[in-house]
């Protein structure tokens, strides 16, 4: 989701406007939201909505963290704020089977 999401990711109509903008702006800036692109990449893709996004991705990217998110949203159909939270949580545990904390 890009911080000026605005222009391409409407909220859902049953979303409180306020709450729902709140949420937003907090996720744009967590781990479940980044991923690795090249600058040119990163350019391309702005702020656009998630349909380009996606598209530059599976045309330009061979990473395999970008193709988890391909393929989650392949799978929810979308990509959004549970998405976000989801791959956040997935982002956390593999993160913490890498590099635990010391006992």
């Amino acid at each position: 989701m890009p911080q000026a999401w605005k222009s391409h990711w409407p909220l859902p109509d049953q979303v409180d406007p306020l709450l729902g903008e709140i949420d937003r702006d907090r996720l744009i800036h967590t781990f479940g939201n980044l991923t690795l692109a090249t600058i040119s990449l990163n350019t391309t893709m702005s702020n656009h909505a998630w349909e380009a996004k996606r598209d530059h991705l599976e045309d330009n990217s061979v990473l395999h963290l970008n193709r988890c998110i391909l393929n989650q949203a392949r799978e929810a159909g979308v990509w959004e704020e549970a998405s976000i939270r989801q791959r956040g949580e997935a982002l956390y545990k593999r993160a913490v089977k890498i590099w635990p904390r010391p006992n």
